[in-house]
């Protein structure tokens, strides 16, 4: 420190000699200049003592703690952005199949919760008149075909009248016109399913009458479902066929990463949004119709993208958004304050366009009471 003071004293001497010959001796005033350039880097040196001192006296002084704050990455990978949306969850095949005659319920072929596959029987109604009239035409229709060929014969022999022979043949094909209606009768007193699916209700009992029109049962196929969503028309360039969207069903504690199958190209005018649908794999039917699904369709996706905790930003009453970095210097952090550029944010995370690199480590709680240039301590 005795060489510091000799050399300021030095440089006080020769300044005021300086000043007394400057107007006859150019030399010796370079000479002056140079030597108060060395003097000043030996005061910057000693400044920079200085301040390591009182850092490594903030750091062991009992009496005055540092500020303890936490750390917080500032994450380098994937970003997206989503908006959310309700939808409601339906079937592709959710049918209630009819009773198509009247007749009483003889047997109920299914229970509730079974699955069938199309064409299986699920009941079968009382049929026995029809049966009865079935029987009787095929007699009828039999004896009709017997007289149709015998006047055929004596036709093409030129016995017999024409008329008899088309009176034969007029009486053959309505008979085979009513055998075939009361067929078809016959056959929808037995109850199909015209999908593959579960049986989800069966509505009436064995031994009561269904009349036609009647709703006997419903199906449903578990396995391919889709949900509808109303989606506010100002999503309509983001919105599009294939675009990425989580499907989430909170009470199952399900998401599902699936895309949009099918945007509507119509705005309702009445609310102004268009309809979009996302089909969903339900192999394990645990998903129900009419249940309601939470829609994060996404908005933005960056590959590459640096991205920090939303609460770590801050913006001064200029306007400057701006974060805490940390640098570690001689064993202790001292706060940093960088300016940075801030995009949209998602989940509590929001992107940075500007000013950071990916890795820093930013001041997180305790970031509103700390300044630029503060010693701090992290607090593990």
């Amino acid at each position: 420190m005795m060489k510091y003071i000799a050399l300021f004293a030095s440089l006080a001497l020769l300044t005021a000699c300086g000043s007394d010959q400057n107007s006859s001796n150019n030399v010796e005033v370079e000479k002056l200049k140079s030597k108060k350039d060395s003097l000043l880097a030996v005061s910057q040196g000693i400044a920079g003592e200085i301040e390591e001192v009182n850092a490594l006296i903030a750091k062991h002084d009992s009496t005055k703690k540092l500020t303890k704050v936490t750390g917080a990455e500032a994450q380098l990978g994937t970003f997206a952005n989503y908006f959310e949306v309700y939808g409601n969850v339906d079937s592709k095949e959710n049918v209630l199949v009819p009773a198509e005659t009247n007749g009483e319920i003889v047997s109920i072929q299914v229970r509730e919760g079974d699955r069938v596959n199309k064409g299986a029987v699920l009941m079968r109604l009382d049929n026995e008149v029809i049966q009865q009239n079935v029987e009787e035409l095929e007699t009828q229709l039999k004896l009709a075909e017997d007289v149709y060929q015998r006047q055929k014969r004596l036709w093409e022999n030129n016995v017999g009248s024409e008329m008899q022979y088309l009176e034969a043949e007029t009486n053959v094909n309505t008979l085979r016109n009513r055998l075939a209606g009361l067929k078809k009768q016959l056959d929808m007193a037995v109850v199909k399913a015209p999908v593959t699916g579960t049986v989800d209700k069966i509505f009436p009992k064995e031994g009561e009458f269904a009349a036609a029109g009647m709703q006997l049962v419903r199906l449903i196929n578990l396995d391919e479902m889709y949900i509808e969503a109303d989606i506010a028309d100002r999503y309509s360039r983001v919105v599009t066929d294939g675009k990425r969207v989580k499907v989430v069903f909170p009470e199952l504690d399900i998401t599902i990463d699936t895309v949009i199958t099918r945007v509507s190209k119509f705005i309702n005018p009445a609310n102004r949004t268009f309809e979009a649908l996302v089909r969903i794999d339900n192999q394990e039917r645990l998903i129900k119709p009419n249940a309601l699904a939470l829609l994060k369709i996404e908005s933005m996706y960056v590959d590459s993208a640096v991205t920090v905790p939303v609460r770590t930003l801050q913006e001064s009453s200029t306007g400057e958004t701006f974060v805490y970095v940390l640098k570690k210097e001689n064993g202790y952090y001292q706060v940093v304050r960088k300016s940075v550029v801030a995009g949209p944010s998602y989940a509590g995370r929001i992107l940075i366009t500007d000013g950071l690199q990916g890795g820093e480590i930013l001041v997180d709680k305790g970031s509103r009471r700390v300044r630029d240039g503060q010693l701090v301590e992290i607090d593990q």
